[in-house]
């Protein structure tokens, strides 16, 4: 009779640890998607604000190949105000009253 009582008191010990240790393992692993969650989610606000710093500096290098390129056009109507031109260009200038 003392022999089923001790092997009801080990099985209960048995079950009282092993539903003890299953709790700490769910709290362990819930602590740990909660904290990967987190981490996520602030990476998610840093991809969001890198995207937003990307878009603005696609717009000032738009701006400034604009910049860039309408330099070039002046430059380049300048050079030919001044008589220059590219290679293999020729320059035709009229002369007035030689009709």
């Amino acid at each position: 009779m003392k022999a089923k009582q001790r092997a009801k008191q080990n099985r209960a010990k048995q079950n009282i640890i092993f539903k003890v240790a299953l709790a700490i393992f769910l709290a362990w692993i819930f602590i740990s998607l909660l904290q990967l969650q987190l981490e996520i989610n602030n990476k998610r606000t840093v991809l969001a604000e890198l995207d937003t710093q990307i878009v603005n500096q696609q717009r000032t290098n738009d701006e400034l190949q604009s910049d860039v390129d309408n330099n070039e056009l002046y430059l380049e109507l300048q050079a030919h105000d001044r008589g220059f031109a590219k290679s293999g260009e020729t320059i035709y200038k009229e002369v007035p009253g030689s009709t």
